[in-house]
């Protein structure tokens, strides 16, 4: 919250200066699919192709896009296995094409992690909190 002032000069009248209370915009929170799900059925994600950002609790309506996040897979060890190193792939937009080998190879029990995710809004680029789903 903040405050401007606005003048306003009408033609032949002497300016008047008034104060208004601002908001500044939140973070949009990153989403894959139509919900934010912190769990989900392994089919349904590894069909997704596109992540999004929707402002939660905001009485206007903004848009905001992906312009890059990191994406990290943690996939379940087999039996007698130990378990593996995450692996990643960057997205350079909303699409999750960069990701879908890693995507294809999703089984239940795998964690993915979307990080450094950056968007582009009315003020301009910022980064924003990252995402984790559990798949099952």
């Amino acid at each position: 919250m903040g405050e401007v002032k606005i003048t306003v000069s009408p033609k032949g009248a002497k300016p008047s200066t008034f104060t208004f209370r601002v908001k500044s915009l939140p973070d949009p929170v990153l989403r894959v699919g139509s919900t934010r799900k912190v769990r989900m059925v392994t089919a349904e994600f590894i069909n997704q192709n596109y992540c999004g950002v929707d402002l939660e609790s905001f009485m206007f309506d903004y848009q905001f896009k992906v312009i890059s996040a990191a994406v990290y897979f943690v996939y379940p060890a087999k039996e007698g296995e130990n378990i593996q190193p995450p692996v990643y792939c960057t997205l350079k937009d909303n699409s999750l094409a960069p990701a879908k080998a890693y995507m294809e190879k999703c089984v239940p029990g795998t964690t993915v992690t979307f990080d450094e995710v950056k968007v582009m809004g009315p003020e301009g680029p910022r980064i924003i909190d990252g995402y984790t789903i559990t798949l099952y």
